[in-house]
């Protein structure tokens, strides 16, 4: 991807790290746990309704969905 911005060397050095981590972040372990973490702090509970905005790759909704279950819901902003 060329680099289209004209950006400062520590600016270009942050957009590359945020680069090459794009390519795995969906599949980090640290992403997972902060997630479960997040859904544990929240104290969720069978059949409530849960509005996600913006918690990035969707783990935080996955795992509420599991803990509010079939008799609940789990809104995704990013979906609308």
């Amino acid at each position: 991807m060329p680099n289209l911005l004209k950006l400062n060397d520590y600016k270009q050095q942050i957009a590359d790290l945020y680069s090459r981590r794009s390519l795995t972040y969906d599949q980090s372990d640290w992403h997972l746990q902060i997630a479960h973490r997040l859904v544990e702090y929240a104290q969720l509970s069978t059949g409530q309704h849960i509005l996600d905005i913006a918690t990035g790759t969707a783990m935080v909704a996955i795992q509420a969905a599991q803990v509010v279950g079939a008799g609940g819901e789990v809104v995704n902003l990013k979906n609308y």
